[in-house]
């Protein structure tokens, strides 16, 4: 119980020190300079020393920030002495200071290898200060936000925290959970967590001493997936961790809970589950779209009520007006709520789960045949309509689960297609949630799959909306998922070619920022050279093309990509480009090539240089030309420095 308070309130004692010999540095000599700094860490070999100069050079108070004395070449090798060093050792005072350096220098190092620097931050977990801790769970939770790796943050998260076997570590680990994680993780695999935490809650002795932080962690993992996911997860552990959370997990009024249907899409608190990746649950192989829909359950009004409104909107679908359509789909996402709740409490029982399986198969196959038949036809439907049908595709995707996903992802791409080019065009609205939508479906569809599903002969027949929406599909999703092998970009890249010398900045802007991400892809996510340029076959590849449709185009990307910053996922479905076009890259040649856009006549092909004209000439930077990519593509303006992947 001791170590239990005293995680919650431990004594600082930032002046402590691991070392019998304090005085390694002269007490007389009490400033230290960054070029000093810079080079103890760099090539001094005695650790007591390097620590001794970190806290002394620390203590001057009007000392520059890390970030702003480090010279690119030297940032990989500081961090690697700092972290070496706060591996090596318990001096409270170094601890403090090591990871008030690395939150100076984060943005420049938090796309290195997590598995540098993350286990020895962990591990800080274990100091007996306060204020050590704080700085961890600050760095941590940074880290988390800015990562675009965030499976291999978890692994590191999971092994070196949560199953530490320092209890300190493993405590404080635990606790920090309801920090790192937040909504806008719910579609990633937590289940290895939860797991754990359950595994915890079995061991009688650190329930009783811990109970409190393991319950408040495990409830707040429930609040961020939902209800569906935890049950999943529950089917693929072992009985045992089931039943422990049966008997030791709050759950009341469980049965009765009902995840809303999120049509807000402004709402950042959306806590609509996903299903778990790990589903093996067995579904039934028919699927006929011609086939009977009724499910094998008795006839009741609740029944009749959610069919019926299926017949009423089929009938009626063409001849409403906006006002009734409106209304009949409102009916249709209570009835859908209902239902599923109905099954749910009907096939309750573990014995019934094959029955309840087979159930879910026909009452989503209903639902997907229904969104099929709505959007087939060219029908002038607004965007509140759009809206709509997105969030009715949206929660099928997140009940489906994985098998049904993989068995109709086509259908599903082909609805979530013809929601895009039907009635009014899009707008930013509807863009960050197809964006979401296509994200969540190839959490459970590889995401090449679904890139071939998307990206076909028809997109140049796109509205320059869509395109941006295509656009923006294919930069987030090689974004989040990298682990994936996209033999099928060099069939879907030419498609985007036009867009480089498109007449609309939107496209243009878009249209550099994902080959950008392409040509990171082709060179596993490392720095791009100009010496990788000739030697990688698929990026010259890209870049020979490039180069013969217009060679401002291609100068414009080969400076781009040598910026070596990628765009980068938000947590409200939105892009935020690694290039800003403001003031400070205004003369550079990537904004350039965009901002010169002022006629509908694309850049014609030259054998020299672009010319520029000169910033008199250019459209005027305001507020509102900053955020070129304000349309369709759900990108965000970047109100911050650019953060330069530098080695």
């Amino acid at each position: 119980m001791a170590l239990a308070s005293s995680l919650h309130r431990m004594s600082t004692s930032s002046g402590s020190s691991s070392s019998s010999n304090t005085f390694l540095l002269p007490t007389t000599d009490l400033i230290i300079s960054d070029n000093q700094l810079i080079d103890i860490l760099l090539n001094d070999q005695n650790t007591e020393y390097k620590i001794q100069t970190v806290n002394r050079w620390c203590k001057n108070t009007r000392r520059n920030r890390l970030s702003t004395i480090l010279d690119v070449s030297q940032r990989h090798d500081v961090l690697l002495s700092l972290i070496n060093i706060l591996q090596q050792t318990t001096n409270l005072e170094y601890q403090y200071n090591c990871l008030t350096l690395l939150s100076e220098i984060h943005i420049n190092i938090h796309h290195y290898d997590q598995r540098i620097y993350l286990p020895a931050i962990i591990q800080c977990f274990s100091s007996t200060s306060n204020d050590v801790q704080s700085l961890t769970v600050q760095l941590l939770t940074k880290q988390i936000h800015l990562t675009s790796d965030i499976r291999t943050f978890l692994f590191i998260y999971l092994q070196d925290g949560l199953k530490s076997s320092n209890i300190r570590i493993r405590v404080m680990a635990i606790q920090s959970l309801t920090e790192l994680l937040n909504t806008i993780h719910q579609y990633e695999n937590l289940s290895p967590i939860f797991e754990v935490l359950l595994q915890n809650l079995q061991d009688n002795t650190f329930r009783s001493t811990y109970n409190t932080i393991l319950l408040n962690s495990i409830q707040h993992i429930k609040q961020i997936i939902g209800l569906d996911s935890i049950h999943t997860y529950l089917e693929n552990y072992l009985p045992i961790l089931k039943q422990t959370y049966f008997t030791y997990v709050p759950q009341i009024n469980e049965q009765s809970q009902i995840v809303p249907l999120d049509t807000d899409l402004d709402d950042d608190d959306d806590r609509t589950p996903r299903a778990s990746q790990n589903n093996t649950s067995q579904l039934d192989n028919s699927h006929n779209l011609l086939s009977n829909r009724k499910p094998p359950l008795p006839i009741t009004n609740d029944n009749l009520d959610f069919y019926s409104i299926i017949d009423s909107l089929r009938s009626n679908w063409s001849v409403a007006d906006e006002t009734n359509r409106l209304n009949y789909l409102e009916h249709f996402k209570q009835s859908c709520e209902k239902y599923l709740q109905k099954i749910r409490t009907q096939y309750l029982s573990p014995s019934h789960e094959l029955e309840f399986h087979q159930v879910l198969h026909t009452f989503l196959t209903s639902i997907l045949d229904l969104l099929s038949y709505l959007t087939s036809s060219n029908l002038d439907i607004s965007i509140k309509i759009k809206l709509v049908l997105s969030t009715c595709l949206g929660w099928l995707i997140k009940h489906a689960q994985v098998i049904y996903c993989k068995r109709n992802f086509k259908t599903i791409c082909t609805v979530f297609k013809n929601i895009l080019r039907n009635g009014q065009s899009n707008n930013r609205q509807l863009a960050k949630l197809s964006v979401s939508l296509i994200l969540l479906l190839e959490n459970f569809v590889q995401p090449p799959l679904i890139l071939n599903e998307l990206i076909d002969d028809n997109f140049e027949s796109y509205n320059y909306r869509i395109q941006l929406e295509m656009l923006a599909i294919v930069t987030a999703t090689l974004l989040k998922y990298r682990q994936y092998q996209y033999e099928n970009l060099p069939k879907i890249s030419p498609y985007f070619l036009p867009l480089l010398i498109s007449n609309r900045r939107e496209l243009r802007h878009g249209a550099i920022e994902c080959f950008t991400v392409i040509c990171s892809y082709y060179n596993s996510y490392n720095p791009l050279t100009l010496a990788i340029f000739e030697t990688n076959q698929p990026i010259k590849h890209l870049l020979t093309s490039i180069e013969i449709l217009s060679i401002d185009a291609f100068n414009a990307l080969r400076f781009r990509l040598l910026r070596n910053v990628l765009p980068s996922l938000t947590g409200k479905g939105n892009i935020t480009p690694g290039l800003v076009c403001d003031s400070n890259t205004l003369n550079d040649p990537d904004a350039k090539f965009i901002l010169l856009v002022n006629n509908p006549t694309p850049t014609p092909r030259t054998t020299t240089a672009p010319i520029i004209e000169s910033s008199s000439s250019l459209t005027k930077i305001t507020p509102t030309n900053n955020k070129l990519l304000q349309l369709a593509m759900p990108f965000a303006a970047s109100t911050t420095k650019t953060i330069t992947n530098d080695t």
